[in-house]
This record gives structure tokens, C-alpha cells and sequence, in this order.
């Protein structure tokens, strides 16, 4: 989760990004409330943990402003709930609080995000394949061994294509942003290796604040496996995590460095978060899927 910390004192500020950021979560510091103002435009915070005696005479105002520009939930820390100034999306954490508080609060809403969006791909996907538009998933045409990017807001589309190139003699190389139970309940196919995109280290986890790992995570499945098929399901993801130019090269190394073998890519990613000319770098290593 995207989380901004709004806290004025030194040493619990730093505790708090400390505690989140060993757990797979992101962290944006802001010390003041105009800080927190600005932050929340540029980094977009998922959730707001706030210290309620930072510009405590404005906060009434501050919040109102900020609620409707918090996805999720914005949480108050608070000696008292009469401090919290209710607004929808608002909920509030007793000082003092542990660690474990703070966790607690952050995956439980994790896990909402997951169930909410998971339930959404479902019944998108469910609607899409049911629709009768003449167009199933085997005449997407995609191409084994040719690599695209599929430009939506959601990967509904690059997960069909996903299925479609699936065949017994493919491996498939799964990195997500979100949840890898919910997508390979989606996908419904065996012989997947889905990692999701994090900050941390782990079994199922792929640390993708170093695009170093990434690529050589990449290279290895690809000398191993027959048919790679590489599949980053928001790629946005991955930038946001580095910068356009370092995942861009990362992209074109991979795909030139196997010309001695045949893969495909599969990125997703929203065109409204990029621009016309990361879009344009972008479609010289990649076939935009229309």
C-alpha cells in the first residue's frame, strides 16, 4: 500500500516509515500540513496515517480537503475520538499505539483493496466474455514469440491474452501489483509463476524498487523455460518504483539479449499515467494490442 505519514516528531516518523516499509508497504514523509498537501497530490496516497497535532488549529479544513482525494482511508492518531474530525473516509488510532496497531489498521485495508479489486475483475472479465461480440479468446490474435503492450486501465485484456498463449509447452512469468491469490484464481492455469511486485524479499515476493533484480529474475526464468512468456500486469507499477527510463531500458535489453530464443511480453498499463513521448519509447520495443 501507498501510505503518507504526516508526523512532526522526528524519531516516531521514522519509526513509522521504518515498521511499513519492512513489510512490503510505500512510504511518502510529510512533517507539516502543507507538506501532507502537496504529497498527497504527487505521491496519491492509498492511506493517510496522520498525527493529529500536526496543524491542529486547520485541521478541520485540512482533511476536508484532503478526504476527497484519499482513495482509501485517512486515520487520525488521537488521545481522544472527540479529537477526530469526522469525515467519510476517516477513522482514528488511540495513542498510544504499538507497531502491531499500525499494521494491523494498514493490511486490513490491503486486504479490502484486494477483495474489492479482485471482485471487480471478476465480474468485468464475466461480462466481457459473455457479451456476444463475435470475438472469443482464441481470435485475439496474438502471436507467440511477438511482444505487446495492452493500454487499460484494468489488465482485463492482457489476462485473456495471458490464457490464450498458455498452452501446455508455455511457462509463464506472472508479476503483479496486487494480490497472487487473486491472480491465479483468475487465470485458472497451471505451471504460473506469480510474484507479486513489492519492496521486500520473499518466496512469492519480487523486489521491484531494484530493476536490477527484476531483469536478472527475468533472465533466469527465460534461460530455464522453452516458451517464456513474461507478463507484468501494471507496468506503472514497476516505473513508479524506479523511473520510465530504467524499466524502458530493462524492457529492450530483455528482448534483444533473447534473440537466441523466442519470448513474448506482456505489459498492461493505464495510458492516462503516461506521456506521449514515454508512450512513443515505450511502442519501439513493444506492438500496441488494439
Amino acid at each position: 500500500m501507498k501510505v503518507l505519514v504526516v508526523e512532526d516528531d522526528k524519531e516516531m516518523h521514522e519509526a513509522l516509515c521504518d515498521v511499513l516499509q519492512q513489510n512490503g508497504h510505500r512510504t511518502a514523509s510529510a512533517f507539516t500540513a502543507e507538506d501532507a498537501k502537496e504529497l498527497s497530490l504527487t505521491f496519491v496516497p492509498e492511506i493517510i496515517l496522520w498525527d493529529a497535532d500536526v496543524g491542529k488549529g486547520e485541521l478541520p479544513e485540512i482533511l476536508r480537503s484532503l478526504s476527497a482525494g484519499v482513495p482509501r482511508k485517512l486515520y487520525i492518531f488521537a488521545f481522544d475520538e472527540t479529537e477526530l474530525i469526522g469525515t467519510s473516509n476517516t477513522g482514528w488510532i488511540r495513542k498510544p499505539f504499538k507497531s502491531a496497531d499500525i499494521l494491523s489498521i494498514v493490511g486490513k485495508e490491503e486486504k479490502e483493496k484486494d477483495k474489492e479489486k479482485g471482485q471487480f475483475l471478476k465480474n468485468l472479465m464475466n461480462r466481457n466474455e459473455n457479451q456476444n461480440t463475435g470475438v472469443g479468446i482464441d481470435d485475439m490474435g496474438l502471436k507467440f514469440g511477438t511482444s505487446y503492450v495492452f493500454f487499460e486501465s484494468e489488465p482485463v485484456k492482457l489476462r485473456k491474452g495471458c490464457r490464450q498463449l498458455s498452452k501446455k509447452e508455455d511457462e509463464i512469468l506472472y508479476i503483479t501489483s496486487g494480490n497472487v491469490k487473486a491472480v491465479r484464481e483468475l487465470i485458472r492455469k497451471d505451471g504460473m509463476t506469480i510474484l507479486a511486485l513489492s519492496e521486500k524479499e520473499g518466496k512469492n515476493y519480487l523486489n521491484g524498487s531494484k530493476i536490477g533484480s527484476v531483469a536478472n529474475r527475468i533472465s533466469t526464468f527465460i534461460g530455464s523455460a522453452k516458451r517464456p512468456v513474461i507478463v507484468f500486469d501494471d507496468i506503472y507499477a514497476l516505473i513508479d518504483m524506479n523511473d520510465l527510463s530504467s524499466v524502458l531500458t530493462m524492457i529492450g535489453q530483455t528482448i534483444r539479449n533473447s534473440s537466441d530464443k523466442q519470448i513474448t511480453m506482456l505489459l498492461s498499463l493505464d495510458e492516462c499515467r503516461i506521456t506521449e513521448k514515454g508512450k512513443e519509447l515505450l511502442l519501439k520495443h513493444l506492438i500496441e494490442y488494439r
